[in-house]
């Protein structure tokens, strides 16, 4: 039955073919058996060479049609091609300006919202062979920054070099001075119940510097440049390998960031080393005369707290009582984060 179908197929779309070929066989046969005169074989090839020519002439147009077809399909097809490009050559236009558009903000200082700032931070922190601080008396420092590097650290199993400048607590008229630039910013008690006064800005100052010793002293891998300042200054510059990030003492004010690699970044970073450059240099190894304990560093005494800070030639005056002492060592070692 199939066989059936496919020659009716053949010869639906080969007829004239068919025709040529019986014509010829019947005049063959005829003309073998001698029923056929020599005038109608004549005549009988005449036809079946007409009906060949024809076959020929239909099938050299239907060539041509086709190609005359295919010819107009490559050539819409060549223009479909030629339009795609332009639009891909736009488009690839169009993306080399975005790109453009956004290294430009990159490259800027961009305001950060102060409800982002524990976002950036720790975004900061995470991967970083780097940590500079620059500020007032390190408050946050103390309670976030040099507890989280050390974990990195630890973690990733690589150094980190922890550069800090603050305010020199020895220098009473600096303190004295960032005191009222700070009460006339908030004259009452701060986030932590304290109100900003000289004596507590030293006690902040001397609270870093034992805090930097004791991280200096339980974690090799933190390698501390620790400089002190002579003048102050209303911001506080954080940078890592990632970005540098520029606060101000109202935590509520929102924070400048700038990308690493960009010309802000670079220049801060130019900045921060000039200044650490011009501050009075502490030698964190000569505070190893006094031993911090591990694991309860806010026992130590208060003579070793005296002993250590005139080792590192910042000796504690007259004026710190014991009282002083208890505040500089809990500050220390028990901070609390003032933007929590």
């Amino acid at each position: 039955m199939k066989a059936v179908k496919a020659a009716a197929h053949w010869l639906k779309g080969n007829l004239d073919l068919a025709v040529a070929l019986s014509l010829a066989l019947v005049v063959s046969v005829l003309g073998a058996a001698g029923a056929a005169s020599p005038g109608m074989v004549s005549n009988a090839v005449l036809a079946t060479l007409a009906v060949i020519a024809f076959t020929l002439v239909v099938e050299r147009g239907a060539r041509e049609a086709l190609k005359g077809h295919v010819s107009g399909s490559t050539s819409r097809l060549s223009d479909s091609l030629d339009r795609a490009h332009s639009e891909l050559q736009r488009l690839h236009r169009a993306v080399e300006q975005v790109d453009q558009a956004v290294a430009l903000l990159d490259s800027l200082i961009k305001p950060t919202p102060s409800h982002f700032l524990p976002r950036d931070f720790e975004l900061a922190m995470v991967d970083t062979d780097r940590w500079i601080y620059k500020g007032g008396t390190g408050t946050f420092l103390r309670a976030v920054t040099l507890k989280a590097n050390a974990q990195y650290a630890l973690k990733d199993k690589k150094p980190r070099v922890i550069t800090i400048e603050i305010l020199d607590p020895t220098n009473v008229e600096l303190c004295d001075r960032y005191g009222r630039m700070r009460r006339a910013l908030a004259p009452g008690p701060d986030r932590l119940g304290e109100v900003w006064t000289t004596k507590r800005v030293r006690n902040e100052s001397y609270a870093t510097i034992l805090s930097a010793t004791y991280y200096h002293q339980q974690f090799g891998l933190l390698d501390f440049q620790l400089g002190l300042a002579s003048t102050v200054s209303i911001f506080r510059y954080d940078l890592s390998s990632s970005y540098i990030i520029i606060t101000q003492e109202d935590g509520s004010a929102p924070a400048l960031k700038a990308v690493s690699g960009t010309f802000f970044y670079d220049s801060y970073a130019s900045e921060l080393r000039l200044s650490l450059e011009q501050s009075r240099r502490l030698d964190l190894q000569r505070a190893a005369v006094i031993a911090i304990d591990a694991a309860e560093p806010e026992t130590i005494t208060e003579e070793e707290v005296r002993k250590l800070f005139e080792a590192l030639a910042v000796p504690l005056d007259d004026e710190f009582s014991s009282d002083d002492i208890h505040s500089i060592t809990r500050k220390a070692f028990l901070a609390e984060n003032p933007y929590a």
